[in-house]
């Protein structure tokens, strides 16, 4: 228990003498400080031989040993698997050009010349562009009235270009703020009900919790519902109406949820009946956690729930200020411990065995150390990283 664990009912293992085989990071790492005694079977041999098996980056387009892989047409003929794709560059007019008088300019066998050496502007004209224009509209799929508008927009002169370019900017604007208006105000989804259930309760059942009333709870789950979302819509914290509206079903939630657990504790411990018949911590923990862990409850989420327990023994009559005295009794436990990990957890565990031995039949259960509940883990993070 020093170490943060509940011990007492997990099972223990013994030493059996049985040796292990090395672990795969062990061997890894004897093998890379082990010295070199094969030649030419290192890895820095390997890595010496790789322009055996790997094409070298100088190498001629139409060599074995290219980098571009190369795709053979229905004649037989090598083309480039570009040229497939689509027209993606608006190369220069076709022809045969003269060089000007002087230029050492030379032509290039190489069938990629036209794609790495750009046209000049000037050469381009607009019957070029509008043909470009054409064959990328049908490369985007675009149809009819948007096929048209591309074509007139690759004639265009320049000026005209930059006009229709910012009227259409201004368009979509105009038109995202008539969607802004016209949306209806955000509403609480059953499935995010369901969630702000879920992960309130496992920041009620927290160990990390210092808390289990006020602000500072609220913003855990509101913290969470920032970070995974759920259905709720980008942005809407930016919204103080519609953020509002998820604040409230927190709170609500919350409100509910204490009073639910409240309720739970009290039908734990039925009047006028032996002990025994009481509700056992881990058959009370799992009602709490409403049937949702496959696993079973964790030890330390039993211990929160036997400190609740015992709390409402000791201020039955407290009425509707349970929850002020609980979380007195709470900040007393971790003012106490001095920020001693330790000694808190063996405050909790000393809260549990007290409730397995007056709650119910002790052997008639098992709480199990070895238990991973995912979200628990996840609520934990994010309580620590809140308070």
């Amino acid at each position: 228990m020093a170490d943060g664990n509940f011990n007492g009912t997990a099972t223990q293992s013994t030493a059996s003498g049985n040796t292990h085989p090395p672990s795969v990071l062990s061997m890894a790492l004897a093998a890379m400080r082990a010295p070199d005694t094969t030649p030419g079977t290192s890895l820095q041999q390997t890595f010496a031989n790789r322009d055996t098996a790997f094409p070298a980056v100088g190498a001629a387009p139409g060599s074995p040993s290219a980098l571009g892989r190369r795709r053979r047409s229905h004649n037989g003929d090598e083309s480039d698997d570009e040229d497939e794709e689509g027209v993606d560059n608006l190369d220069a007019p076709s022809g045969n050009a003269t060089p000007a008088s002087g230029s050492t300019a030379s032509t290039s066998s190489s069938p990629h010349s036209s794609l790495l050496t750009p046209p000049s502007p000037s050469t381009i004209t607009n019957h070029n562009a509008i043909a470009f224009a054409s064959q990328y509209s049908r490369r985007k799929r675009l149809r009819g009235e948007y096929e048209q508008a591309l074509q007139e927009f690759a004639g265009d002169a320049p000026l005209t270009r930059e006009i229709k370019i910012f009227a259409h900017i201004l368009t979509v604007e105009q038109e995202l703020k008539k969607i802004v208006t016209t949306t209806p105000p955000f509403v609480v989804s059953k499935a995010l009900k369901k969630n702000i259930r879920t992960y309130s309760v496992a920041v009620l059942l927290s160990p990390k919790i210092k808390s289990y009333k006020g602000d500072a709870v609220t913003n855990i789950v509101l913290n969470i519902i920032k970070r995974y979302r759920f259905d709720v819509p980008l942005g809407i914290e930016h919204n103080a109406a519609d953020w509002g509206t998820i604040v409230t079903a927190v709170r609500d939630g919350l409100t509910q949820l204490r009073s639910d657990i409240k309720k739970l504790i009290i039908e734990s411990m039925p009047a006028n009946r032996p002990r025994t018949a009481h509700m056992n911590i881990y058959t009370l923990t799992n009602k709490m956690l409403f049937n949702t862990a496959p696993m079973g409850p964790t030890v330390h989420q039993c211990a929160r729930v036997a400190f609740m327990r015992a709390m409402y023994e000791a201020h039955a009559d407290a009425g509707d200020k349970y929850w002020d005295e609980l979380d007195n009794e709470l900040a007393t436990i971790f003012e106490e411990a001095h920020g001693n990990h330790q000694a808190f957890t063996r405050a909790f565990q000393a809260v549990l065995e007290h409730d397995r031995s007056n709650h119910g039949v002790r052997a008639s259960y098992e709480i199990r150390e070895d238990v991973f509940n995912e979200t628990q883990e996840d609520v934990d993070g994010f309580v620590t990283n809140s308070q």
